[in-house]
């Protein structure tokens, strides 16, 4: 807020004159903000509730310019689960355009491959806040982040499986699964995971058995659940 005490413009016109072209100014930037492009994330496309490390995710965006102006130029999508952000999207491309109001899905390319694999290196095992915004060196634009929450389990607790279950067979299989503990506890709980990290279904299994003939060919990933332990192991349907 800006007081002004005692001043008679009419007496005092060059301090009328500089007035004028202070807010002349502020109502140049105003207008400047107004005719900005503005990048927001819309929604994620096949963004897993529970990510593996290892495993390739078609995960994509819905990038809109909600600003008043055309944005040209190359662009980069971050995405930041622990401390330190990480390229999930990434064009070099100087004609890109996305004009007011324009709305473009993007997928996942890092290092030119498709897909995004979380890693150890950008998040923490367990639940993480996650964070996904665009990113341009062009200064006037305006972006916008996104949140979402992703559980993630490395490889470490992947591997675990094997101190704790003895046996999980037959693996490849086409039907019913056997499970076959070391330790005294009971399997009370397991959810079943497919490759895009999608949760298919939760049992409940019967005497050590786990009835999965429905699923259809390919990888998955069972999560036991015991009275004080979850772990994880692979598994293929033929």
């Amino acid at each position: 807020m800006v007081y002004i005490h005692e001043v008679n413009l009419t007496k005092e016109p060059m301090l009328k004159r500089i007035l004028i072209v202070i807010l002349l100014a502020f109502g140049g930037i105003s207008v400047t903000q107004a005719q900005s492009a503005q990048l927001r994330i819309m929604s994620l496309i096949n963004f897993p509730d529970t990510a593996y490390e290892g495993i390739s995710y078609p995960v994509g965006f819905n990038l809109k310019n909600v600003g008043a102006s055309p944005y040209q130029g190359p662009l980069q999508i971050l995405i930041m689960g622990d401390s330190v952000p990480d390229v999930i999207y990434f064009s070099n491309n100087p004609n890109f355009v996305l004009l007011p109001n324009d709305t473009v899905q993007l997928y996942a390319n890092p290092a030119g491959s498709q897909g995004y694999i979380f890693t150890p290196q950008f998040f923490r095992p367990g639940n993480d806040i996650v964070v996904v915004w665009p990113y341009t060196t062009q200064s006037t634009v305006i972006v916008d982040t996104l949140f979402t929450a992703v559980y993630f389990v490395p490889l470490a607790a992947v591997s675990e499986y094997a101190k704790e279950i003895a046996g999980v067979y037959p693996n490849p299989f086409s039907g019913i699964l056997h499970i076959k503990m070391d330790s005294k506890e009971s399997v009370e709980q397991v959810r079943i995971f497919d490759s895009s990290g999608r949760l298919r279904k939760t049992e409940k299994p019967t005497e050590n058995l786990l009835d999965v003939s429905y699923l259809e060919a390919g990888f998955y990933l069972l999560e036991f659940r015991t009275e004080k332990k979850v772990l994880y192991i692979k598994v293929v349907k033929e």
